[in-house]
């Protein structure tokens, strides 16, 4: 994975689930969590998404609602490339997850940016 430590130098990959919310609120929320990343990137694909933060190509993926299956291939290779991830949710119910994974040193800067 990359060594990048800030959000303002930093790329997140993202997407926007089939059960999403997408009205007025939800696109708000998105915006406002994108705003302070250097770049966005939302190219489809969650395990493909995965896999550039595991080569080093972004830094962050960050993706609320989305499944396990989506992202299970995705989080072996950044654990495997030495990134870090957290699930939120209940994988084993089938629920929708959140799931962040990629440069350990971001996901105390994220967690503040959601507060």
């Amino acid at each position: 994975v990359a060594a990048t430590d800030a959000i303002s130098q930093a790329c997140v990959m993202t997407g926007l689930p089939v059960g999403g919310q997408f009205d007025a609120s939800g696109l708000m929320a998105l915006a406002q969590f994108i705003a302070p990343w250097k770049k966005v990137r939302m190219i489809g694909s969650a395990t493909l998404s995965l896999a550039y933060v595991a080569a080093g190509k972004a830094d962050i993926y960050r993706e609320k609602g989305i499944y396990w299956w989506d992202v299970a291939a995705g989080l072996a290779l950044v654990a495997a490339a030495g990134g870090a991830f957290s699930i939120g949710g209940d994988a084993m119910a089938g629920a929708p997850l959140e799931i962040r994974a990629g440069v350990k040193t971001l996901f105390d800067q994220m967690k503040q940016l959601e507060a």
